[in-house]
């Protein structure tokens, strides 16, 4: 009863604040130097295609495409080009499971266990007590990122859920955040194993079709098959690159949306509105407003020192200007980068979708609307401090070996060869041939080439959207002589890269 309480007064203060700061004069005067601050950005960033949109009191005010879906063909971006979302799909998939737990059946608190009786990890209270929010907000005690690097090597979701059981240490519960893609993707699984249906049909029955998002989709065919699509660019020495695809198939919930620009303005109105969209009522304001309140500290702003928080799939903040702003960016690295900003209180939005990496466009052109509505200028260049900030966070991973002091060749190729497991990533198999070691793994059966580093360790170069370039791979030896175990140097976070020889 308190909890209702506070959320009613907190709608009803929401209300008296809304618009007192900003007008609509005030946004369309911002809108009008957008418009060139997208096209000079793009261009310095060697940009192919992005679409903006900008959404005010209900309406949209701003729709537009710019430059071209792929680079090197003329097919220009416009308003039904669908773009992948990366980790956008966030929020998308958060406003699914309101539409759901307005319905009454599952809550937000709902143990997870209680929906997927198949969900474990290693501790078993913290099996029986997570929850739905829990795993939406990222504080499950999972460590950043578990289970990305088996999406690499080929595995699909549902064995990489199973397989976070095996990751032995957790982090604190709910007093530690660590961004995770299957940990929130298994909050959405398991809603949609309760109802006995597949993710993206319930997210199309609850909330695309609904608001009449004709190009929505959590699954990759679909924006495969799209004929007006946004391909994804690596951007290498200012020329676009189109080198990868990205199946985001297995993460869906947390990465796996694509729509149009104009599907995503129709949710942003959904969004600010409290659940309505023209005047259809979809989800209880109290439901939304619950997805949209911090939940755990996240990090520190890297630009201003305040703190940021992560609601239920959303980066929560305030501004120097007392306004809560709710945020979400996506990136991946093969080629995708986007960002949505709102205002609930000033019921005004922006978002702008891309079709390369790595950049910071988005975050450079949001940030300059947000001083165009507050104080009518940009106040500083945003695009290189973006980017610095945008190098910061996400990192270079990329590592590097120094050449060794003293040289030591291998031994026979023969005698590293053979089957390896490990409980976390499965099986592996290391091949000799042509005067080489294969290393093999998978359950496509991925091959990653060795070449020679020193003695007993050999090179590997990685693939995938968490590619660091070049790892090591150590071959370990008893005193015996007989080969003791395997470290791939890659896999190794939190000790989860060692694997053991099978035994015949």
């Amino acid at each position: 009863m308190e909890r209702s309480i506070f959320l009613l007064f907190v709608l009803f203060f929401n209300t008296l604040t809304s618009l007192e700061h900003v007008s609509r004069q005030h946004v369309q005067k911002a809108i009008d130097q957008i418009d060139r601050l997208v096209i000079e950005s793009m261009d310095r960033l060697s940009v192919p295609g992005a679409a903006v949109a900008v959404v005010y009191n209900g309406e949209v005010l701003l729709l537009k495409g710019y430059g071209v879906r792929e680079w090197g063909k003329m097919d220009p971006v416009d308003n039904d080009t669908v773009f992948q979302l990366a980790s956008l799909s966030k929020p998308i998939t958060s406003s699914v499971l309101a539409a759901v737990v307005a319905e009454g059946r599952v809550r937000w608190n709902s143990p997870v266990i209680s929906l997927d009786p198949s969900f474990r990890l290693s501790d078993a209270w913290v099996t029986q007590h997570v929850t739905v929010a829990d795993l939406l907000s990222h504080r499950s005690g999972l460590y950043e990122h578990a289970g990305d690097l088996l999406e690499d090597l080929g595995y699909d979701g549902k064995t990489i859920i199973h397989q976070l059981r095996f990751i032995p240490r957790l982090n604190p519960f709910r007093a530690s955040y660590a961004y995770t893609n299957f940990g929130f993707s298994e909050a959405a699984y398991a809603v949609a194993n309760f109802f006995n249906t597949h993710w993206n049909t319930l997210a199309n029955q609850k909330l695309f079709a609904p608001l009449r998002m004709k190009h929505a989709s959590f699954r990759y065919l679909d924006y495969q098959n799209a004929v007006n699509k946004a391909v994804a660019h690596q951007v290498k020495e200012d020329i676009p690159i189109l080198k990868h695809v990205r199946n985001p198939d297995p993460q869906a919930p947390a990465g796996g949306a694509s729509m149009s620009v104009k599907d995503f303005a129709k949710w942003m109105i959904f969004s600010l509105n409290g659940g309505t969209y023209k005047s259809y009522r979809l989800v209880p304001e109290t439901v939304l407003l619950e997805s949209q309140m911090p939940y755990i500290v996240s990090a520190v702003d890297l630009l201003d020192d305040t703190i940021n928080f992560y609601g239920l799939g959303w980066g929560i903040k305030y501004n120097r200007f007392g306004n809560k702003v709710l945020d979400h960016s996506g990136a991946f690295s093969l080629g995708i980068r986007s960002q949505v900003v709102l205002i609930p209180e000033l019921k005004v939005g922006i978002a702008v979708l891309t079709n390369s990496y790595p950049h910071a466009l988005p975050e450079a052109v949001t940030q300059s609307f947000m001083d165009l509505i507050y104080t009518g200028k940009i106040e500083k260049d945003w695009l290189p401090i973006m980017n610095e900030k945008f190098i910061k966070v996400m990192g270079d991973e990329h590592r590097f070996y120094k050449a060794p002091q003293m040289y030591v060749p291998h031994i026979e190729l023969e005698r590293y060869a053979g089957d390896y497991y490990n409980e976390f990533y499965g099986g592996m198999r290391i091949v000799s041939e042509e005067d080489r070691l294969v290393l093999v793994i998978g359950p496509k059966s991925y091959r990653f080439p060795l070449k020679h580093y020193n003695k007993d360790a050999f090179m590997m170069e990685t693939k995938g959207e968490n590619s660091v370039g070049e790892t090591k791979v150590v071959f370990e030896f008893s005193s015996d002589g007989s080969l003791k175990r395997v470290v791939v140097d890659y896999l190794n976070n939190h000790g989860l890269g060692v694997f053991l020889p099978v035994k015949e």
